[in-house]
């Protein structure tokens, strides 16, 4: 009896997973076909056809490991011909951040360096991605390419980058140079999509991250925070990292639901972290004000209140 059930189930289930691979294709011969037609012509209206074509594959189906990273390039370039240049950059970071080892990630990291260098006015970030191409795919044929338009100018990334952060700080003024830090960001940041797997990566992400909150950009220094622990889980400032988050969201966002959230998974997931009885304290005092808290330590302690002058 049961077989007879479990038959026509799995049945079911085989038809709706064809369905889903046959709709797949579908879609993937339709932009073929428009792609045909929109061959040698260069008009924005057919342009923006194909993109809108590539943009609704890429949120249907963004694991696809072909097909997506393909048209996530095929966009960049529409978008770059019509000047959209910023989502083009933006569209190249998304193949290189989801799929770094895909076929086209070297013509998007040519291309990426290429959009900074001339259309973004960014040299740093462009002789960056330049440089990251070389480092990742040396037998490219962009590596050729990026290698003569970087020319002379081979400064080992990781020096340049600690340069800067060393920079970011007046020492005389007691001042962050705020621009600086934005820059320090920014390349730390493109250094990790670019260069996921260098040993550097997870530091400078750290780094940033201190840096984004001392700018007081805490959006910023939550992602790079979170960025890290999500990736780089045995890195030995993981843990730090999530505590940062919490403390963000407490401290400085005044988030209590999720700072109490992350504050709780630290100490499940790092009870005997050098943070986590600090962990356990922030989050039994939670939004309370500071004299709340003495009050809370003291009654822990055992501590009774001085007595008063008659």
């Amino acid at each position: 009896m049961k077989y007879n059930l479990i038959l026509p189930l799995f049945l079911l289930l085989f038809m709706a997973l064809m369905g889903c691979t046959s709709e797949q294709q579908k879609r993937q011969a339709a932009i073929a076909g428009l792609e045909a037609e929109a061959e040698g012509k260069t008009d924005a209206a057919t342009a923006k056809i194909l993109i809108e074509s590539y943009a609704d594959y890429i949120s249907a189906y963004p694991e696809d490991p072909t097909f997506t990273p393909r048209y996530l390039y095929r966009e960049a370039t529409l978008q770059y011909r019509l000047s959209n240049f910023p989502a083009a950059a933006e569209r190249l970071l998304q193949l290189l951040e989801r799929h770094n080892g895909a076929e086209v990630a070297p013509q998007a990291m040519l291309l990426l360096g290429d959009l900074y260098n001339s259309a973004l006015q960014q040299p740093k970030a462009g002789k960056l991605a330049l440089q990251a191409l070389t480092r990742r795919f040396p037998e490219s044929e962009s590596t050729k390419t990026a290698a003569e338009q970087l020319g002379n100018t081979m400064v080992a990334l990781e020096d340049e980058l600690e340069a800067l952060r060393l920079s970011i700080y007046n020492d005389s003024l007691a001042r962050l140079d705020f621009r600086k830090a934005d820059l320090y960001i920014q390349q730390s940041e493109l250094y990790s999509i670019l260069l996921p797997d260098d040993a550097l990566t997870p530091t400078l992400l750290y780094r940033a991250g201190e840096i984004a909150r001392s700018a007081r950009n805490y959006e910023k220094a939550l992602d790079l925070y979170g960025r890290l622990h999500s990736l780089y889980p045995e890195f030995e400032k993981a843990p730090q990292a999530l505590f940062m988050q919490a403390f963000i969201l407490d401290n400085d966002l005044k988030r209590f639901d999720e700072a109490g959230q992350l504050y709780q998974q630290f100490i499940d997931q790092y009870p005997d972290d050098d943070f986590a009885s600090s962990a356990q304290v922030l989050l039994e005092n939670l939004g309370k004000d500071e004299e709340e808290i003495i009050r809370n330590l003291n009654t822990k302690a055992g501590n009774q209140p001085a007595p008063t002058n008659q």
